[in-house]
């Protein structure tokens, strides 16, 4: 694909350097449901007091419900709320950063409290984000099987944080590995995918060998996307760690050498992605032909409208972000 993004933020400004062009072979499509859930969505998280007012605009602003819908166009509006609420609360911490750093030992206690209520059921603190989060968790009552997964990848994804949050603000050479487990994207392809479209795959399916290829092709490709999304927001905020950073930190690149390792990443694991995704259509489970297929739509889906979402709001905005985003990718209008 090549020519104008028509979809890139308003006022972003094409660079005159030619970037790589990231793109992601599948139509965009949205929720019918969108335009009842996001209201309420809002309301409910105005309700909860996790920001304060001066943020609560911008911050809704970014439309995290149409993230939502994007990732999950065939879920049921129940469903689709629920989900909605927890990407909104997922983007809020990005928003609270500043006030738990500010805290001595902020951040370890904020996660150590997700990991008390994963395990025991207990939120051991009045903090708004938290109530919220158990709300929201327990709002959406998780079959067996998917609810131990959604704890398996939740507590893998706070130990990342927590290796991460030990760098400090350095580009260390071992995010090069944690940053797949730091993303966060494996809740959304293990668990939020097969919530959405009311499913609970048996062990047979998810801890097969195939299955898990795919699912971390697509975690690698969703490392790679953010990295390359975020580079120039971070450097606003003077936050280093970054995979770019430390490309240009421990292998001896220049940024746009970086970008480009990147964006060659980017290429080869989306090719493995469908490589993958092909081997498993081809495989026989005991669950019915359609459901695999529908779980694998999803999943695609689910990668894809990141990309999309960042195209038509300022999540991470121009006057921030990387200069390489208006060229990330181009898809059809949801």
């Amino acid at each position: 694909m090549s020519g104008t993004n028509p979809y890139s933020v308003p006022g972003c400004v094409q660079r005159q350097k030619e970037v790589p062009l990231l793109s992601f072979p599948r139509a965009v499509q949205l929720s019918p449901y969108y335009v009842t859930v996001r209201p309420r969505v809002h309301e409910w998280f105005i309700s909860k007091g996790v920001l304060p007012p001066r943020l609560l605009a911008p911050f809704l602003g970014q439309d995290h419900t149409l993230l939502t819908s994007m990732m999950h166009a065939e879920s049921s509006p129940e469903r689709l709320e629920n989900i909605a609420r927890y990407y909104t609360l997922w983007f809020a911490m990005e928003e609270r950063d500043e006030e738990l750093w500010a805290r001595r030992g902020g951040v370890r206690q904020f996660y150590a409290n997700i990991l008390e209520y994963l395990d025991t059921g207990r939120i051991l603190s009045e903090d708004p984000w938290l109530l919220a989060f158990a709300e929201t968790v327990e709002g959406m009552a998780f079959p067996s099987l998917l609810g131990a997964r959604y704890r398996k990848w939740k507590k893998d994804w706070i130990e990342a944080e927590f290796r991460v949050a030990d760098y400090g603000n350095t580009p260390h050479i071992d995010f090069l590995e944690d940053r797949h487990h730091a993303v966060g994207m494996m809740l959304g392809l293990v668990v939020f995918t097969q919530y959405s479209l009311g499913l609970d795959l048996p062990d047979s399916v998810m801890e097969d060998p195939a299955m898990d290829d795919l699912l971390w092709a697509l975690v690698r490709l969703s490392s790679w996307q953010s990295d390359l999304l975020t580079l120039g927001y971070e450097k606003a905020r003077h936050e280093n760690v970054n995979v770019i950073n430390v490309l240009v930190a421990h292998r001896g690149m220049t940024r746009d050498q970086a970008v480009a390792e990147v964006c060659a990443w980017y290429r080869r694991d989306l090719a493995d992605a469908y490589q993958k995704l092909a081997a498993i259509l081809a495989r026989s489970w005991e669950a019915p032909p359609l459901v695999i297929d529908g779980y694998c739509n999803g999943l695609l889906a689910t990668t894809a409208a990141f990309l999309a979402w960042n195209q038509i709001t300022d999540r991470y905005s121009v006057e921030l972000s990387s200069q390489y985003a208006p060229a990330l990718s181009q898809h059809a209008r949801p």
